[in-house]
């Protein structure tokens, strides 16, 4: 049941970014808009990938955890 979330999460994803970059086209939208809606994609993937890494106990750099806490409880409002 994970698997088919995380695969239709993707699958959104790639359809927002399909669909973006036909309004960018059609509607001749500058290009920044495409390229800052696939920096935050990606931005979020790299977050999650970080996130698994560490709740499976491989050792991330204290800079790259101290980011992830810091976000985490600005999320939870801390």
């Amino acid at each position: 049941f994970k698997m088919r979330e995380g695969l239709s999460k993707k699958a959104g994803e790639l359809a927002i970014l399909a669909i973006g970059e036909l309004f960018t086209v059609g509607l001749n939208i500058p290009i920044y808009v495409i390229t800052f809606l696939s920096l935050y994609i990606i931005l979020m993937e790299i977050i999650s990938i970080c996130e698994n890494l560490k709740k499976m106990g491989v050792k991330i750099p204290k800079f790259i955890d101290n980011a992830l806490d810091d976000a985490e409880n600005k999320i939870d409002g801390k």
